[in-house]
């Protein structure tokens, strides 16, 4: 009776395990019921080749299932009852139609719990539930001696066996009753048609023009706030878009944009704006002239007639030469016609103004109101805060493209005017008239012409006039000792024929200002 119910017992937990799998499984670890030994060291080795397997070990009366590389002992609880009656032999059942063929399960595998109370079961990778080991119940009373039933009929034998194609064929007691198949590989997608080829054909102008195929399309860099745009139509002003009128940008607000036509704003410095038309007009130096055959000019340079431009001969009104005179210029500002001259020759040659310079800034004055000698400048006034160039060149109270002379320049001017230098340059450089009569008066063969100005003292006094010629350098001397606040000068005198370089004249003085062309 034990042996009955142990192997009932088995069988059960052997369905439960296929029930378990359902229609997932693909692996039969076990393709035979249980077998038996008869004591627990004829146990084979428990190996991953009889994983799964159930052996009844007959001295122990218990049955050992194959998990993990361990022998599990799986319990089991019966009860001695009487013999039951003999029940009747139930008739043969009709053979079941074969059923079909499932489709490919997941391997699952069963694992002991640690604590041995069970199995995890796992299915394609993922645990799907556990079974417990139950526990013992409480015996039940005896029962009246039942008759011997009939024998029952052995079961099947099942086992699966490995196909070539990865499929598993299931046999029952020596007749395939199903195949179980893999699942096949699903097929491969088409081909996607090849793109079209892109390349960049242009880029200028802010617009760069892409090519795909036969299809051009341009692409603007320009971009006013978050809006792209086509530079070659519209600008931006103020974080806005605006078309160009008639082909040109301007400035929203204060200029007009009429019929495609513009008129901008000529600005006067303390008064009020002249709009003009840029189609016929333009704007220099705050004042409105006509375009001279349809083009701008130099209105300081040049002079519009007949509408074609002429190099213009006049400044300030009074026509000068250009051979040996320029016209002086600060900004769009005329100061007037100078004389000029060139001493020396090759690379040492300079080209020198021919008069003392008279443009009006503070710190000069001419003498009395007469300013046929020019005007006196203190050296800060003559300096003009300016600061050098990339030349080194300081322009001063000089006109554009002049500056005032160093120190060296102003040796070099003597070393030029005369082979002797300095002991006779003074009679070269100084005009032949103007001078206090003496033994040592001038014969400007040089063309430089300087006159006896004098210098102009703290007491608003005319110092050394008709005797003295006084001309500021660039070129300040430092020395506390000697001389507190003092400049450099060229000085050239009525009583010598020589010309010098000196620094013992303080920079309140107010001498004269020769230029030198840059």
């Amino acid at each position: 009776m034990n042996k009955l119910l142990l192997s009932s017992m088995l069988a059960i937990t052997a369905a439960t395990f296929l029930t378990a799998c359902g229609d997932e499984t693909t692996n039969v670890t076990s393709t035979t019921g249980p077998t038996s030994v008869a004591k627990f060291k004829d146990l084979d080795e428990c190996t991953s080749e009889n994983s799964g397997d159930l052996v009844y070990v007959k001295d122990l009366a218990s049955v050992y299932f194959c998990a993990d590389s361990v022998w599990k002992e799986m319990s089991a609880s019966a009860a001695n009852g009487s013999d039951g009656k003999d029940g009747k032999n139930g008739e043969n059942g009709a053979d079941g139609k074969d059923g079909k063929n499932g489709v490919n399960g997941t391997s699952c595998t069963a694992k002991a719990l640690k604590d041995s109370s069970g199995f995890e079961l796992t299915c394609g990778g993922k645990v799907i539930g556990t079974i417990s080991n139950g526990t013992n119940g409480k015996n039940g009373k005896n029962g009246t001696n039942g008759t011997n039933g009939q024998n029952g009929e052995n079961g099947t034998s099942c086992k699966g066996k490995a196909n070539e194609d990865g499929s598993v064929t299931i046999s029952c007691d020596g007749k395939d009753v199903g195949t179980i198949k893999n699942g096949e590989n699903g097929k491969n997608g088409e081909n996607g048609t090849n793109g079209t080829s892109c390349s960049i054909v242009s880029d200028k102008d802010g617009i760069v023009t892409l090519k795909c195929g036969d299809v051009e399309t341009e692409l603007y860099k320009a971009v006013c706030g978050a809006t792209p745009y086509d530079p070659a139509k519209n600008f931006c002003f103020n974080m806005k878009l605006y078309d160009f009128c008639n082909g040109e940008a301007y400035t929203p607000g204060d200029d007009l944009c009429e019929s495609g036509k513009l008129q901008k704003l000529c600005y006067i410095k303390g008064g009020s704006p002249i709009r003009y038309d840029v189609e016929t007009q333009f704007c220099y130096g705050e004042k409105v002239y006509e375009l001279c055959g349809g083009e701008d000019y130099d209105p300081t340079k040049y002079d519009c007639v007949e509408n074609v431009l002429l190099e213009k001969t006049t400044c300030k009104g009074i026509e000068y030469n250009p051979e040996n005179e320029f016209c002086a210029m600060r900004g769009t500002v005329e100061i007037g016609a100078y004389k000029m001259v060139t001493i020396g020759t090759d690379d040492k040659a300079q080209t020198w103004m021919a008069q003392n310079l008279d443009y009006d800034v503070d710190g000069s004055q001419c003498y009395d109101g007469d300013c046929s000698y020019g005007r006196y400048y203190s050296w800060k006034a003559a300096i003009d805060n300016s600061t050098p160039d990339v030349n080194g060149n300081i322009q001063g109270v000089c006109p554009d493209g002049w500056h005032l002379p160093t120190k060296a320049e102003w040796e070099q001017l003597i070393s030029n005017a005369h082979e002797n230098g300095r002991l006779e340059a003074g009679k070269v450089l100084k005009d032949s008239v103007g001078w206090r009569s003496s033994d040592f008066k001038g014969n400007n063969a040089s063309g430089f012409t300087a006159v006896p100005a004098g210098y102009m003292g703290s007491n608003a006094g005319r110092n050394y006039y008709r005797e003295y010629a006084f001309f500021w350098s660039a070129t300040e001397f430092v020395d506390e000792q000697l001389c507190t606040n003092c400049a450099y000068y060229m000085i050239l005198a009525y009583n010598s024929d020589a010309a010098a370089v000196s620094n013992d004249y303080n920079q309140v003085f107010e001498m004269s200002i020769r230029c030198l062309k840059d």
